[in-house]
């Protein structure tokens, strides 16, 4: 008994979900969970970053809305301040928390698998930031500050997917940029880097 439930739920997992998936398009919803990588662009390191999409999907091609969320973190010193008591060294933790919200297009690479779908998307970003910053000197806290700011970026991505169940597993690469100019984030940018985990749903 036991075994026969075990092919049963493998034969709902392998079935023919994946054909009838690609090939009628429709409405479809999407998670994914990851990291968000920011040095490479700048001070800002690691974050965990889930991402929320919607779609509707035209044979190999899908006109999506997403959000994501990241709020990674930088610290550093200043230089020393002589207006200030000794040590004089300004030491600071940036914590970027920021809503990103892309509309953008997918479009799926037919390679003759029917399980295997690379793809590729881009669109344009909004960023909607929130900069929170702690400082303190000489045994000084300067409590908290914040900066808030929206920016118009760019995100591109490629990913594969593959048919299991229902929908399709996941792995993507993405990268997302905007020029940054604020009065604590100034004449940088909000890119990184983002590698997710993750599900894509179609009805």
């Amino acid at each position: 008994m036991r075994r026969l439930k075990t092919l049963l739920v493998l034969a709902l997992l392998v079935g023919p979900w994946p054909a009838l998936a690609e090939t009628e398009g429709g409405p479809l919803v999407g998670l994914r969970l990851g990291g968000s990588f920011g040095q490479p662009f700048g001070p800002f390191g690691a974050a965990f970053s889930p991402e929320l999409e919607v779609g509707y999907g035209f044979g190999p091609m899908t006109l999506f809305a997403s959000g994501h969320y990241s709020a990674p973190t930088a610290e550093g010193e200043l230089a020393a301040d002589p207006r200030l008591p000794e040590p004089s060294t300004t030491t600071y933790r940036l914590t970027r928390q920021t809503l990103a919200v892309t509309l953008g297009i997918l479009y799926r690479l037919d390679i003759g698998s029917e399980r295997i779908f690379p793809y590729a998307s881009a669109g344009p970003r909004l960023f909607l930031t929130r900069t929170l910053v702690e400082a303190e000197a000489g045994g000084q806290d300067f409590g908290k500050n914040e900066e808030t700011a929206s920016d118009v970026g760019l995100s591109v991505a490629a990913g594969t997917e593959y048919a299991l169940g229902p929908g399709h597993l996941l792995a993507e690469l993405q990268l997302a940029w905007a020029a940054v100019d604020g009065l604590v984030l100034q004449a940088t940018n909000a890119g990184a880097l983002n590698l997710f985990l993750g599900y894509r749903l179609r009805f």
